[in-house]
């Protein structure tokens, strides 16, 4: 990421997709840089290896929902720009219920910890991005505020993949997903048994079959009665905890135009041009 923003700004590289927060006052003062600001589909969230002690136990993952302070994180790892998250869906989309926002709760949080009375550790590992990790290191100083005992480990992105999403070899990690925009993507992704990124091992028949309704039916209300009950039993069972919603800054030097940065993260290129007739 930084060897992307140095070639950027000496004029070796045309486009860099993934400006690290911090660096977006420089760039914003470079005239020949124009930024493009992208509100992704999809948030940034604390996975629990719920097939490992002590993460099996509800009650400490809820400690975990309660005890982070989204907003902080939202200011400092992404500079303000991002929003606190508290479901698969963004706060402003149509199948969003506002009965999901929390507000972080310490006391709570330590007395839902305190009953689980867990004093061994973990290791918390999340990918070496230009969010992912500074997120993680706030994620590690709320959760040893609450009395837990966590270590930050931080991977390259192959390795980070390998051992997470392939080998599921970890406590609990900080990581993020983006989408298409419609629901059951991720729903199917992470909350049905057989679902490609389920790496919580989360099952629960009743959600696997409401994912599986709702996803036969194409009218909008109709689905979104469905995912009401959804989002509320994911929100307590808490296999996931969702912490923000990131508006990422690509950024394109001039003479570039034209490089569409979409909200699931990905790129359309058939537009650009470098301003030649």
């Amino acid at each position: 990421y930084a060897p992307g923003l140095a070639a950027l700004t000496s004029g070796d590289a045309d486009l860099h997709l993934w400006v690290k927060p911090t660096d977006l006052p420089r760039l914003e003062a470079d005239s020949s840089v124009t930024l493009i600001p992208n509100a992704l589909n999809g948030s940034y969230y604390i996975a629990f290896n719920m097939e490992r002690e002590p993460w099996d136990n509800a009650s400490l993952r809820e400690a975990v929902l309660y005890g982070v302070d989204r907003n902080i994180i939202a200011q400092v790892a992404f500079g303000g720009f991002a929003e606190p998250a508290y479901a698969p869906v963004a706060t402003t989309d149509f199948y969003f219920d506002d009965s999901l926002v929390i507000t972080q709760d310490v006391e709570k949080a330590k007395a839902l910890a305190a009953e689980v009375g867990w004093i061994g550790e973990a290791t918390l590992l999340a990918p070496n991005t230009p969010v992912e990790a500074p997120m993680a290191e706030i994620v590690q100083n709320q959760l040893q505020a609450l009395g837990l005992n966590v270590k930050l480990e931080i991977l390259d992105v192959p390795a980070y993949i390998d051992r997470v999403f392939v080998n599921k070899d970890f406590d609990l990690t900080v990581v993020g997903d983006s989408s298409f925009g419609d629901p059951d993507y991720l729903l199917r992704q992470y909350f049905i048994p057989e679902g490609e990124s389920n790496i919580t091992g989360y099952n629960n028949p009743e959600i696997a079959a409401l994912i599986e309704e709702a996803a036969t039916l194409s009218d909008p209300a109709e689905r979104k009665a469905i995912y009401d009950q959804v989002y509320p039993v994911i929100q307590k069972e808490a296999p996931l905890v969702y912490l923000v919603q990131e508006v990422r800054h690509g950024a394109m030097k001039q003479p570039l135009t034209g490089v569409i940065f979409k909200p699931n993260n990905t790129y359309v290129f058939d537009q650009a041009t470098f301003g030649l007739e």
